[in-house]
Order: structure tokens, then sequence, then C-alpha cells
């Protein structure tokens, strides 16, 4: 089961690590039967791409390029030999993609003998990517077990190992030219490019002598060149005590622990351009992490007079988390066929070495009171110390607390009449949560490898300082409010809340620029405010109760993000990869930001002042400062990447034996940085491909479109290239799951307790106006503004299974 706790005194308890809301997974525990039960079930999954990105294809393309090329003064470089010779070309995408698969399998045993309940699992998960040589498995073990000793004495312990095999090519990164991952390559190659020159070798776009030569590798050589192997150990154990002192007051001791082991070989073949040049490169990366918990709770329950409920709870809780890893890598192998087994074959004067490690610290003490009269009035308050060896000796400690009630209107004597209504409930809630999120140990100073000095003759590795230590550095704190209603209409035929929230994380941990006088660019600080409000509204009803049943569950929300303050800094301006992102006072957080056209120049326009050297088909930016030209200054906020309204809607009808459940979700009103845009604007190479929609749709004097410019010289288009046109609508309504699963009847099955038999599928449908594979993906994580680049393309999962019980 899966519990989402949103409620801010609900949530503090759980303390940092909470901080980003709270989700409790309640794993399945043994049944009350004597006799054991197996239950199995099995699917299979073909996985296939949503859609392509429309980049130009090969006629297009050949079109494309001669007209920017005659419209440049030059002769048109493709003639009808060559378009000849290149037939249908080449469709880069259809070279990385594939049709995937995914196949789940599990078996469980569940039962209870004596006082000792227990529930075991084997599972596996298989797949293979929709990008070829990507793919994932996981073979997984469980058990839970709960032992009850006394009366006054239980004891218990969950196990999880897992072991998982990784395989991936470059996706998802930031390198550019040669250095580019499939998808980026993939978008950019020609399609007029052969994926193999004639003599079966892998073609190389970027080497001398081929006709219209691009500085940028093979997507070909990428997918089965550059191949990252990686193999995972992991286990997690949580064994617990619990002894009751008396009925009402009982004690509590979990020890958990959670321990990895990865392994990552890393080969460039000769297949791959780099692999090619360095006659093969190999890395390997080990690691070991490790998460070790020590809770203790006290817990006293008591109830008075039938009437007054009363519990309190008292804990402590210290966690650790270690990381160790270790590299080699050399390169310049005599063949590909060992790849990283045996690292010494390499060239030794290349070889490379690197370790690290990390260790952080939680120390926590809480406390909580819950207090209830009459099931009518509800009463909560909690207390939190937490501290964190991130933070300096100077504030290492911070405190949170919360306070919340509840009226259980529905219980009130004047309501007992009114069987209209079955449930209303009013709510209130203010809580603290802190969050120490910033890395590891950035209050203190640290120190990395520096110059190489000679001394006596000799080579010596120097150490500089590799940050400022900031002792004063402390928690954010993450402080909310809100105010709810439950309800229930007709029986809880209808049900449903309504809640509004107010978040305010204050005292932010930001990196913040610094003057490189310092001899560093950045400095970890608190600063500011930032607030998210906004209503959710969750609605039930159960629509039909005969033969055919229906219900519907509908969840909606609406969400405002500001940044409120940033001490004494007017505004912070993040770059990344020529995209600018804007923290500032009354905006949203990452604020996407930069020069905003408003036209395309016409041929028989006036002239613009602010961009004399103006022509016809550049873009017109807005002078925002009214100064007559065009710089920085210039620069406003062109959208956020936040949704103004998100919600979800399932069905769920059955008749007979057979169920249905139809899930949609959606995000409106969002905006994404698409880089598929970027490089159709600002190409590095003239004859790169491009998304089709900006070239196919440029102005021309033809179609003198205000939409999109002429493409003829970017480089001249003057503004900055963090600009409007990058920016996508990345709203969507998505048909999220399908599924129809038949129970079959076992009248005439008796070693069988139950057979169901079932089909769906997922991410099946999706409205939306973005151009790139997926409107909701965020390359960067949580790191900075949103931006979709290259990410691994979303998928539609056509599924079959069968769940049995024994």
């Amino acid at each position: 089961s899966i519990e989402i706790l949103k409620d801010a005194s609900a949530a503090a308890i759980y303390g940092s690590r909470g901080s980003n809301g709270v989700v409790i997974i309640t794993t399945k525990s043994g049944t009350s039967g004597s006799i054991p039960k197996f239950d199995f079930n099995t699917s299979y999954s073909v996985t296939t791409i949503r859609h392509k990105i429309d980049v130009l294809n090969t006629s297009d393309y050949i079109n494309v390029m001669n007209e920017l090329e005659i419209a440049r003064g030059h002769s048109a470089p493709f003639d009808n030999n060559f378009i000849n010779s290149v037939g249908a070309g080449t469709d880069w995408q259809d070279e990385i993609l594939q049709i995937g698969f995914t196949q789940t399998n599990n078996l469980s045993l569940s039962g209870k003998s004596g006082g000792t309940t227990y529930y075991s699992s084997l599972s596996s998960y298989e797949e293979e990517g929709i990008i070829k040589n990507t793919g994932y498995n996981r073979y997984q073990a469980r058990l839970n077990l709960d032992q009850k000793v006394s009366d006054k004495f239980t004891f218990g312990m969950k196990l999880n190992t897992s072991f998982e095999k990784n395989k991936q090519v470059p996706v998802n990164g930031f390198a550019i030219n040669e250095q580019g991952d499939a998808v980026y390559l993939a978008l950019n190659n020609a399609p007029v490019n052969p994926v193999f020159n004639d003599d079966g070798s892998v073609f190389r776009p970027d080497r001398d002598g081929e006709l219209f030569a691009l500085t940028l590798g093979s997507p070909y050589g990428v997918v089965n060149g550059q191949i990252l192997k990686e193999e995972i150990n992991r286990t997690i154990v949580n064994v617990y005590g619990e002894y009751s002192f008396l009925p009402e007051l009982k004690a509590k001791v979990t020890l958990g622990s959670d321990r990895m082991n990865k392994r990552r070989d890393i080969y460039s073949n000769r297949i791959s351009q780099q692999g090619e040049s360095a006659g093969g490169i190999a890395t390997i990366v080990g690691g070991e992490l490790s998460n070790m918990l020590l809770e203790g709770i006290l817990t006293y329950n008591k109830t008075i007079a039938d009437k007054h409920s009363l519990t309190a709870m008292i804990g402590n809780t210290y966690q650790i988390f270690e990381n160790r890893t270790f590299s080699a890598g050399t390169q310049g192998f005599a063949s590909d066929v060992i790849e990283t087994n045996d690292l010494s074959l390499g060239t030794q004067s290349l070889n490379e070495v690197g370790s690290f490690a990390s260790e952080r610290r939680l120390l926590s003490y809480i406390g909580r009171i819950n207090y209830g009269f009459d099931d009518k009035y509800l009463l909560t308050a909690s207390i939190r110390a937490d501290g964190s060896s991130n933070f300096g000796t100077n504030k290492r400690y911070g405190y949170f607390s919360s306070f919340s009630g509840a009226w259980k209107i529905i219980n009130e004597p004047f309501l007992k009449d009114f069987d209209v209504l079955s449930d209303l409930k009013l709510r209130a809630g203010w809580g603290q949560l802190g969050n120490d999120d910033i890395g590891i140990a950035r209050a203190l100073a640290t120190y990395s490898g520096g110059a190489v000095a000679v001394y006596g003759g000799q080579q010596v590795s120097g150490v500089s300082p590799s940050r400022i230590p900031n002792p004063n550095l402390k928690w954010e704190t993450s402080e909310q409010l809100n105010f709810g209603v439950d309800f229930g209409f007709f029986k809880s035929r209808i049900r449903g809340s309504i809640d509004y929230y107010k978040k305010s994380n204050k005292d932010l941990l930001l990196n913040l620029p610094i003057p490189s006088t310092s001899g560093f660019s950045v400095l970890a600080s608190n600063v500011g405010q930032v607030d998210n409000s906004g209503i959710e509204v969750m609605l039930s009803t159960v629509n039909l109760t005969g033969a055919l049943k229906w219900s519907t569950d509908l969840n909606f929300s609406t969400s405002k993000n500001e940044v409120v303050s940033l001490g004494n800094i007017p505004e912070i301006i993040q770059t990344n990869s020529n995209i600018q992102s804007l923290i500032r006072p009354g905006e949203a957080l990452y604020s996407y930001y930069g020069t905003k056209a408003i036209g395309i120049f016409q041929e028989g326009q006036d002239p613009i002042a602010a961009q004399p050297n103006i022509v016809p088909g550049n873009p017109i930016w807005l002078d925002a400062n009214k100064d007559d030209q065009i710089t920085d200054a210039d620069r406003v906020v062109l959208g956020n990447p936040y949704p103004d309204f998100t919600f979800g809607i399932n069905n769920s009808l059955s008749y007979k034996n057979f169920s249905l459940n139809v899930f949609i979700d959606g995000a409106l009103g969002q905006e994404l940085i698409n880089w598929v845009l970027y490089d159709a604007l600002y190409p590095n190479d003239t004859y790169r491909n491009r998304l089709a929609e900006p070239l196919l749709n440029r102005w021309t004097p033809e179609n003198p479109t205000n939409k999109w410019p002429s493409a003829i010289d970017f480089s001249k288009y003057g503004g900055s290239q963090s600009n409007s046109f990058l920016i996508s609508d990345a709203s969507f309504v998505r048909l999220k799951s399908v599924q129809l699963t038949y129970n079959v009847p076992m009248d005439n099955i008796h070693f069988l307790k139950s057979l169901d038999v079932f089909i769906g599928g997922q991410n099946l449908f999706v409205l939306t106006d973005y151009p790139g594979y997926d409107p909701d993906v965020n390359s960067l994580g949580q790191s900075g503004a949103r931006i979709d680049r290259t990410a691994y393309p979303s998928s539609r999962i056509f599924q079959i299974g069968i769940n049995v019980g024994f």
C-alpha cells in the first residue's frame, strides 16, 4: 500500500527526510490463515517509441539546404547526380531506436504458524530498451517476518536483496559535436549521410574529404561502440524489537541497513569515433554505498473514560551515510576483444586512477502528542531537533515544530438526523521541516589536487583549496500552512476533500556567485524565501452499483511558485549551455530569461532604431528599456516551468467477471526549454539536420511569416541565444494507463484459489503541442531551470499478464 502525506504536521515528524514530501510504502505481511498461500503473477510488455521528433526528411533536407545556400548568394550544394545517389537517405532515429520489451515474474509465499507470520517472494524484471543496446534486469528476493514471543515482546525483520544489471549508451548528456550522445547525434546528422561506407566501415561525417563534413560523430558508432555495463548488489535489512512495559507503554528499537555495491564497466571500441582514434578506451568504476539507521521510540497510548484519547511519543534516531568509489582507466589496446577485463593491456603511460570517499551523519530527537476528545476534536503537536554534518560547527542543529487540529463535525449531535451527509471534517495545520540537501560538508573547507611542481628534480603533486568554508551555513526551513475539509454525501457515494496550502522555503541553500578575486566562483549560503501556494481537490464518486459498477476518482490542483526574497541580492542569473534562468523576487524560481522576439522584420518595413543592421527575415527583439539598442539590459522573463493546473482522473468499471481501469492525467500551463529548437536556430554547422517546423515554415519573401526567422545568417540575428524562440508550451493530457482484467471463475478449477488474466497499456496517447519526445521531462533534475536536452524517449507500452493464487 502507498500513502502520501501532504499535511504539514503529518510530514513534520519525518524531519529532513520529509522535506520534499513523504511517501509511506507498506510491503505485504503474512496472511492470518494457517495454510500457506502461494501467488504467482507474470506479464509481458512490448514497448515502442510514442512518436519520433519531426526533423527534416531526406527530400526536405535537400530542398531546404539548397534554398538557403541560394539565398546566401551561393550555388546549390546538392545537384541531381548527388540526389540520385542518396536515394531515400537515412532516418537516423530509426538507426538508434528499436521495439523493446519488458517481462516481469513474481512468486510469493505467505502464511502464519503459531506466533510467526511470514511473507516471502522471488521476482524478476527484464527490460530491453527502445534505444539499441540499452536495458535493465533486476532479480529480487524479499522476506518479511514477524514473531510474537509473548504478550509483551515481538520482534521482526524485513529483508530485501537484489541484483541489478544495467546496460546504457550515452543519452541525456550536455556534450556537443563529436562528443554528443546518441539522441543528439541522431537528430543532428544529415539524412543524406549513409550509415556505412562502401567498404563496410562506419561512415564518419566529420572526416576530412567528406562532402559537407560535419563536426559530428556517428549515431551508429555511439549505440554500438560506447557501452556502459553496470552491476549492482543491494541488500536492505530492517530488524525491530518491541516490548510492552504496560498495556499503555511500549518501546520499539529499529536497526536498519541499506548496503550497495556497484561496478561500472565502460568501453569505447573502434566502432565509436573516440575508441577508433584512441585504440579503445576502458574505464572501471567501483563503489560502496551504505546507509545505517538506529532508531528508538517510546510510545504511550491511553484512553480515559471512553472520551479522552492520548498518544505520546518520544524518540531518537541516528543515521550515517557512507560512500566510497574507486576508478581506473586506460586506452590504446591491441584489439577490442578484452574490453575492460584486463587494463594492463592498455598503454601504461595513459593509465588513470582515482578514488573518493564521503560521509554524512544525521542525529535527531523527536516528540509528538496526539489528543482526541469524544471522537470529535483532534489535536496534534510535534517537535524535532535535527543535526547534520553537512553544516558548519556554528549551525549544525535545526529545530522544527508542528501543530494541527481537526473537528469531526459529522459526529456532532446536531447532524445526527442529517442523513444526506455521511462525513464532514474541518482540518488546519502548520508545520516546519528542515532541508540539508546541498551536498556533503558544503560548509567546510575542502582541498583537491592542484598544480604539479618540480622540487629537487622531482615532480610533486600540489594540493589547493577547492571551496571557501561557511561555518554559519544552516538548515533550510520549509514552513507549511494548510486548511482543509473532508466531506461525504449519500452514504459516501460522493466523498472528497478540498485543501488550501501555502509552503514557504526560507533560508534557501544556494550557491551564490562571489567575486573571482577570492579565487572561487560560488559560496554555499542561506538566502531568501520561495513560496508555493495553491488549492488541491480530491473527489471520489460511486456512479453505478448494480450489475455494472462504476466509480470515479478525480484530483486536481493549482500551484503558484514565487520568489519572495533574496535578502540583499536583487537577482541571480544562472547559465547552462547558453540557456539562462532567473531567480528574482516576484518571479517563479528558475524562470526562463532572455531576449523576447516580437516579430520578424519584413520587406519594406520601416527601419528599427534598436537594430540598425536588421535585414528582412531577422527577428525583431523587444527593446525593453527603450534605449534604442539591444543589449543584456533588454532581457525579460520569458516563462516558467511550473504548471498552472494539474489533474488526474481514474475510472473503474466492472461487470460480472470483467473489470476495466482507465487513468488520465495532465498538466496545463507549463513551459519547457526545448534544446532541439536551439539546435535548429543556432546550428554549429550549416549542414546539420534540424527540427522541420522552423525550417519548412521559415521566413522567405514568398512566406512572410512572423513566427520563424529566415535561417539565412543566424550568426547575425542579434539578441541573446537564450530567447523566446526556444520555449515551447509543454501542456499535455495523457492516457496514462488502461487495464482490462478477466477474473476466471474457479467453480471447476479446484487446485487454484484465483486466476486473473489482464491486458493493458501505458502512455498510450498524449495530446500536446510540444515538439519533443515527452513534455514531462527535465534533463537537469532539480539543479536548475527545466530543460529538455536529448532525454531518453518516452515509450508506449502494451501489456498482457496473469495473476494466479494457489
